[in-house]
């Protein structure tokens, strides 16, 4: 099982020099990743506008869209959601407020939910939004949680206790953390984190 960043998140500070987005909003994208495993999965598709940078990469690691299997979604905000109609043979797996139109949906609840790939779990992590969840990916004995939006190491502090939980719940799981904006966590970091959170 191979992890990859397709597109590292972006928030609005971070201008584009060209392309449509730069001229009708200021450009957020979430990290968008892939998971290499039996089933091809992306995690977080995120923001129109980040389209080509998002299949270029995509293309690098000799896969195209329809080669992708499953499509989970964090949580339904638009900057992680407004790219699965690039993904049009893949299984979507995120909350039932994100509206799709060609059937293939799958809907988690609270609690573990099996996708049906061996060392991969949806975990629910509430705060950021009341539906969020995280994936935790174990693979040669270390596990990395794919965060979305519960783990952005500039907001931990704006975090209210139900957030505060779900972020001390994934460093107590991860080996590493990949959040929904920025870069990679690394365990060596958790310590102070952890410190901010209580």
């Amino acid at each position: 099982m191979k992890i990859i960043v397709l597109k590292q998140g972006v928030h609005a500070d971070n201008y584009p020099e060209s392309g449509p987005i730069k001229n009708h909003m200021k450009p957020i994208c979430s990290t968008v990743t892939l998971i290499k495993a039996d089933k091809n999965i992306i995690v977080d598709p995120g923001n129109v506008g980040f389209e080509d940078e998002i299949l270029a990469e995509l293309k690098k690691q000799g896969l195209e869209p329809e080669d992708i299997d499953i499509v989970i979604c964090t949580h339904r905000h638009f900057d992680h959601v407004h790219n699965m109609h690039l993904f049009k043979n893949a299984i979507r797996v995120h909350n039932k407020e994100i509206h799709e139109t060609n059937g293939n949906l799958i809907v988690y609840k609270e609690g573990p939910v099996d996708i049906d790939v061996l060392g991969i779990k949806l975990i629910s992590t509430p705060g950021h939004m009341a539906e969020h969840v995280s994936v935790v990916v174990e693979s040669e004995g270390k596990k990395t949680v794919i965060a979305g939006d519960a783990f952005v190491p500039e907001y931990l502090d704006l975090l209210d206790e139900t957030g505060k939980k779900s972020a001390l719940k994934i460093i107590d799981i991860a080996d590493e953390i990949i959040p929904g904006h920025g870069d990679i966590i690394k365990k060596e970091e958790f310590d102070e984190i952890r410190r901010r959170l209580e």
